[in-house]
């Protein structure tokens, strides 16, 4: 194997795991949405939603729209 073949090699690797990351990351963000989407239909406060999901106002204002 070339340096060049290693190089872009340890590229890809790095690639794919940065993508990993970043799904795995989409993916929690989207069931805290859904959770806080159940919360605030049952009734619960925005502030007790913020405070258990750890989403921002902004993001519960995207869920009420």
């Amino acid at each position: 194997m070339t340096i060049a073949e290693y190089l872009e090699q340890k590229g890809r690797e790095e690639g794919l795991q940065e993508g990993l990351q970043e799904g795995l990351k989409q993916g929690k963000r989207e069931a805290f949405m859904e959770i806080a989407r159940s919360m605030l239909v049952n009734g619960f406060e925005s502030a007790i939603v913020i405070q258990l999901t750890r989403l921002s106002e902004e993001e519960l204002a995207q869920i009420r729209h």
